[in-house]
């Protein structure tokens, strides 16, 4: 269990200032903290550099468990020549981080472990200065066993943040190639799409193919018509060669004819009898 000492300290300071630190102290006694402190404010507006008014402060501070105020008042009284408050200070303000940490550890834990490394720091010089001091040297103890406990925890926690972080990259990094991949493929389909041809396109290309094939069987049939022509002009010029050559053949049997007839005539006739 963590000791706690707190002492309101009852030094030589203004006579002015004396009395309302009297009436704060009074109110301390009874516990009635808020009281108290407002006397201490009231007191440091007439003497704000009293090492003993900012120490009676953070008392009354720390007893309203507003810890980082009561920080700040200690620290100011550590400015004293005055040792023996000096250790008080540190010890009390040694304290008031130890609490702050144990406030603190479950949602900011390298916070709480700073805090407790200061804390042992304030310790440390409390038992310095005041080497008697048990209370000093038992808290010192029982926060170097807290803080050890709270670094080993700080140190999973940061192995555990950098696995987080590393599976976040690599989740990262895995959805975008995923993107990555998932884009490729839209284009891809994109440019299938683009060099497939549209409905216009093919339209047009069977419009082409028809009058293409409609220009040939054109062609074809001209072609053919030529040709019926040619084969009906060579039978007109073989009739045409077919009567020339009876033509002919009638004028070689004309000329037959007669030649037969004379040799007729020279066979009738008697030959002499020399």
């Amino acid at each position: 269990m963590l000791l706690i000492l707190l002492a309101c300290g009852r030094f030589a300071f203004a006579e002015d200032s004396a009395k309302i630190v009297s009436q704060g102290n009074y109110k301390y006694s009874l516990e009635k903290y808020s009281q108290a402190l407002e006397l201490y404010q009231k007191a440091a507006k007439l003497n704000s550099d009293s090492a003993v008014i900012n120490y009676n402060i953070g008392a009354a501070e720390f007893k309203k468990a507003d810890y980082q105020k009561a920080i700040a008042a200690f620290e100011s009284a550590l400015a004293t020549d005055d040792k023996t408050l000096e250790a008080k200070a540190n010890y009390n303000m040694a304290n008031a981080k130890y609490k702050l940490a144990e406030g603190i550890q479950e949602k900011e834990l390298s916070q709480a472990v700073e805090l407790l490394r200061q804390s042992l720091g304030a310790y440390k010089r409390a038992i310095e200065l005041s080497p008697e001091g048990r209370d000093a040297k038992f808290n010192y103890e029982l926060s170097e066993k807290k803080l050890k406990r709270l670094e080993e925890e700080l140190k999973k926690q940061q192995q555990n943040q950098q696995q987080n972080q590393q599976q976040e990259q690599q989740g990262q990094q895995g959805q975008q190639q995923q993107q990555q991949e998932s884009q490729k493929q839209k284009q891809q389909e994109e440019k299938k799409e683009q060099a497939k041809p549209s409905q216009q396109q093919k339209q047009q290309e069977e419009q082409e193919k028809k009058q293409e094939a409609a220009s040939k069987k054109e062609e074809a049939s001209k072609e053919q018509m030529a040709e019926e022509q040619a084969v009906d002009k060579g039978k007109e010029m073989s009739k045409a060669e077919a009567r020339m050559l009876l033509d002919d053949y009638e004028r070689e049997e004309k000329s037959w004819g007669k030649l037969d007839d004379s040799r007729q005539r020279k066979a009738g006739e008697v030959e002499k009898d020399w």
